[in-house]
């Protein structure tokens, strides 16, 4: 009888390297969505909580927005809802301009940075939020749908 309890079948084992590949998956996508600043300002789009802030690149100036879409699900139980984020994360990659990544928490992250004249008030931020969103909303609400 006791050795029924320690003998593993072939199984638990493939399980078990399934599940330390679920844990690695998520490296190649960290630090590659990484916000610049803490924002000055912000607004809510459909529900997700755009931030924006004006970054010095050499002379010029870029207009970062960033938003913090929620956790990657980290437990077994949620292996399918991982699975499928991290192939909509695999998706995106192929974006021109935003980017979708993982933070060192496992927050996942989308950001994306426009060149701007100068330091402008938030009126102004209408045509590179509109690209940002027209870019990247397919993907939030698909990432939505699965946290």
């Amino acid at each position: 009888m006791s050795a029924d309890l320690l003998s593993f079948p072939d199984t638990s084992v493939s399980s078990m390297s399934k599940f330390h590949e679920t844990i690695v998956d998520v490296d190649r996508f960290l630090l590659q969505a990484k916000p610049t600043n803490k924002s000055r300002f912000g607004c809510q789009v459909d529900g997700v909580f755009l931030q924006f802030c004006h970054v010095p690149v050499g002379d010029g100036l870029r207009l970062s927005i960033w938003a913090e879409l929620g956790y990657l699900p980290f437990s077994v139980a949620s292996h399918l809802r991982r699975r499928m984020l991290i192939g909509i994360l695999l998706a995106a990659q192929k974006l021109p301009n935003v980017k979708f990544g993982v933070d060192k928490e496992h927050q996942i992250i989308v950001t994306s940075e426009y060149n701007v004249h100068s330091i402008q008030p938030p009126v102004f931020i209408f045509a590179p939020l509109i690209s940002f969103l027209q870019e990247a909303m397919p993907f939030i609400k698909l990432v939505g749908e699965c946290l």
